[in-house]
């Protein structure tokens, strides 16, 4: 590895991967009194605020762009659950992958990740695409712990939120908000629960269920920080149901707990998966 300003080149190792979110940790081997970056808090960032990306686009190393924050929570890939990226039109290009997007203060607030373009054109249009660092620290502090990301699973595949056909659904049941459970796995933590396919889940541990990116944050949230290989019970996770003429199954007396998440390492980035699974 090479830094900037420095012709020396450093061995490095891999410490850890994450397919899910294309991010990696390493370790440098004999570089000394390497500057800290200072992080920044991506969930404060608001559309409108100033960006600043950094990177080598095509090969020009350390070149430093400007613009503003165009949207949050874009997802890119429809098919993938774990990113949903910080929209900029500050310009990001090939070779920009991997550098830092800053906020005013010089505080790291995403990693750039993505370009949107043409196929006629494989440089800047004004739309590019950044993994929020608050994502990127979670999975740094859980390789550095664990040495690899584990996410949990309540065992339910449900149709993405933001389809006609979940939309109808909803308003079939006379809500607007929340995750149409398409099917239950058999013998997961949901079906022990009573959860049934069809059922439409509002809130989880008293957080409200907007969408499915909603389910799969909160779900998440608990399984941060325990150790790796834990696949046994971990926090209690008790999703709710709105209450109408809609089939919705049993209430719930008991608790939903969840275990780790298996598979998840497979299909890298962009995956054709059915349904989303949580």
């Amino acid at each position: 590895m090479k830094f900037t300003g420095d012709p020396t080149q450093y061995d490095a190792k891999v410490v850890g991967v994450d397919a899910p979110t294309d991010l990696a940790v390493i370790r440098v081997e004999g570089k000394k009194n390497m500057v800290v970056a200072k992080i920044g808090n991506s969930d404060a960032v608001q559309v409108g605020d100033w960006a600043i990306a950094i990177g080598s686009p095509f090969g020009l190393q350390a070149t430093v762009t400007a613009g503003i924050i165009s949207a949050k929570e874009r997802d890119v890939d429809p098919e993938s659950q774990f990113q949903h990226f910080l929209q900029t039109d500050a310009a990001i290009n090939p070779g920009n992958s991997g550098g830092p997007l800053l906020n005013i203060r010089g505080e790291v607030i995403g990693i750039n990740t993505a370009i949107a373009t043409t196929s006629a054109s494989r440089g800047y249009q004004g739309v590019g695409f950044a993994m929020p660092m608050n994502m990127a620290a979670q999975v740094y502090n859980q390789i550095i712990k664990n040495g690899k990301v584990t996410r949990g699973g309540i065992g339910v595949s449900f149709v993405p939120s933001d389809t006609d056909k979940a939309r109808a659904l909803l308003k079939e049941a006379g809500v607007t908000e929340g995750v149409f459970v398409e099917t239950v796995t058999a013998g997961g933590a949901s079906d022990k629960a009573g959860i049934k396919d069809g059922d439409i889940i509002v809130s989880l541990n008293g957080k409200p269920v907007r969408n499915g990116s909603d389910l799969v944050e909160h779900r998440d949230h608990d399984t941060r920080g325990h150790r790796a290989g834990d696949r046994g019970i971990t926090r209690p996770q008790t999703p709710e149901l709105p209450r109408s003429g809609w089939r919705l199954g049993p209430t719930l007396p008991g608790e939903v707990r969840h275990g780790e998440r298996g598979g998840i390492e497979q299909g890298g980035r962009f995956r054709g998966e059915p349904g989303h699974a949580a």
